[in-house]
């Protein structure tokens, strides 16, 4: 009773900060709306034809009010996410990943605190609200659970990680790099037969997202598409204010027709006006919170090497991607949850073929203490000789803002 009762409180405590955070969405569910741009974007649909990203759009498209149920679909999303990471939080192992998994929701880049504009509540507002990311990450929370509880049943199990991730996909395409990154380490970890059912799964869920991720990149869009979609809208809601919404050239469903070379042109104002070594320092803090969560969760070498795999994969698509996509910081809360969730659906799955015997590297060994603390002294020395080689405290006044700080949760100015 007494280990109860400690245990409730130990999870009460790493989930206070979670729970006080997401009560901004509590305090401004009524009144939190999308901003017009992201609006735009989500409103694109397959009125012109199938197009990508357009599934959202479609829904709202047939709905009554389209602006009110794109609102109501994202911010649902969001409360489902936030429901979903105290649900992992409460199925860590130890204090000690609890912790490490709190801090990095929280405070890595591209974190909980990060989804914050600020605002007169005691929460903030929610920049999340406005970003198609809260379904990939609802999607992974959704694969994380059927690992965890329907994981015998492999049907089950890949029919709806298949349809999860392919309505991502449909969502925004970019999302494609998560789930077949998924499948591939599930594959390499276990010992799977060619001619096993689960193996014929696994392949179909393959093929079925590499071909949606196909068709979504051969029906790109062009100008009459993007026209055709920003017409259906003047066409059956008249009265939709569309002042920044469905404006020619000034939102983002004309982006939908767009060349690699015309993203290229965009992307390359990160470097002509902003900073590159910005993004960079904040990647590379990202990348040390993972790294850090992965040696505090993983003690199995083999296991260890199948998530730093993992992760290497990850982090190299996205950093391809940065060639035609500028919202770097996007990119990089990707990676911080993304990640996050993904290391605990394979903790997860590892636990249980080691259990069923499954495990395609049985002999590995085990990371020791030392080891371990090695590791993370190795990591840290490292980061602090890249911030130190890329930054320079000013030694007189006024420093110059050249890293922007934030409150802290609205109580520290």
């Amino acid at each position: 009773m007494a280990f109860r009762i400690r245990a409730t409180l130990i999870y009460l405590i790493f989930a206070a900060p979670i729970l006080y955070t997401a009560n901004g969405i509590r305090l401004h569910i009524k009144d939190l709306s999308v901003s017009n741009y992201t609006l735009s974007e989500l409103l694109i649909n397959y009125e012109g034809g199938f197009i990508r990203r357009g599934l959202l759009g479609q829904i709202a498209f047939n709905s009554s009010d389209p602006v009110y149920t794109i609102t109501i679909l994202q911010k649902s999303a969001l409360v489902l996410v936030l429901i979903g990471f105290l649900l992992i939080l409460a199925y860590e192992q130890s204090m000690i990943s609890r912790l490490v998994f709190t801090v990095v929701l929280l405070f890595a880049p591209g974190g909980m605190h990060d989804m914050k504009l600020g605002g007169s509540s005691v929460s903030g507002l929610f920049e999340y609200l406005d970003r198609k990311e809260i379904w990939f990450y609802l999607s992974l929370i959704v694969s994380y659970l059927l690992i965890k509880f329907s994981s015998k049943n492999k049907l089950v199990f890949f029919s709806v990680f298949t349809i999860t991730s392919a309505l991502t996909i449909l969502i925004h395409e970019l999302f494609v790099i998560f789930p077949l990154s998924i499948l591939a380490i599930l594959f390499l970890a276990k010992k799977i037969r060619i001619k096993s059912r689960e193996f014929v799964y696994l392949s179909f869920s393959f093929l079925t997202l590499f071909v949606i991720l196909v068709s979504t990149i051969i029906n790109q869009g062009n100008e009459q598409i993007a026209t055709a979609i920003t017409q259906s809208y003047a066409n059956k809601f008249p009265n939709l204010d569309v002042d920044g919404i469905l404006l020619p050239n000034e939102n983002a469903i004309g982006s939908i027709g767009w060349s690699i070379s015309q993203s290229h042109d965009l992307a390359k104002r990160l470097f002509i006006f902003g900073s590159a070594m910005y993004y960079l320092y904040f990647a590379v803090l990202a990348v040390l919170a993972i790294l850090i969560y992965v040696l505090v969760k993983f003690r199995n070498s083999a296991q260890l090497i199948l998530v730093l795999a993992f992760n290497l994969a990850i982090l190299s698509a996205l950093v391809l991607i940065v060639y035609v996509f500028m919202d770097v910081g996007r990119l990089i809360s990707m990676f911080t949850i993304g990640s996050l969730i993904c290391l605990n659906l394979f903790s997860e799955y590892f636990d249980q073929i080691e259990r069923q015997g499954q495990f395609r590297f049985p002999n590995a060994k085990f990371i020791s203490v030392e080891q371990q603390r090695n590791s993370l002294i190795f990591i840290t020395i490292g980061y602090l000789f890249f911030v130190g080689s890329i930054t320079r405290v000013e030694h007189s006044n006024p420093q110059p803002p050249l890293i922007p700080l934030k409150s802290f949760f609205g109580i520290i100015e």
